[in-house]
């Protein structure tokens, strides 16, 4: 297939947009993590209860990414109960980033 550079251009700015948005998306999911865990206060967000909430087809590895990476950041700490589960608390920093 030959793509002229009309079309070249558009497949550039789409991929932009597409990028754009992406990087959106991860930010919003971040934020409703951190609000989660706020909302939770000292007892803390629940594995379970960033599932109920966040609403999304979000697979455990990728829930898990997110909250390692709120934790590298030093918005939340994380006790883990198991394997496979959770509870995250949001740290003063984390309070702080949401203002």
């Amino acid at each position: 297939m030959i793509i002229d550079n009309d079309n070249r251009v558009l497949i550039i700015n789409v991929t932009k947009k597409i990028i754009l948005i992406l990087i959106a998306m991860l930010d919003t999911t971040e934020e409703l993590m951190l609000r989660i865990a706020a909302k939770r206060g000292n007892v803390g967000a629940s594995r379970d209860d960033l599932y109920k909430e966040l609403r999304a087809g979000i697979a455990y590895a990728d829930l898990e990414n997110y909250v390692k990476e709120l934790e590298q950041k030093g918005y939340v700490t994380i006790d883990w109960l198991g394997t496979y589960d959770f509870v995250i608390t949001i740290t003063p920093a984390g309070r702080e980033l949401l203002t």
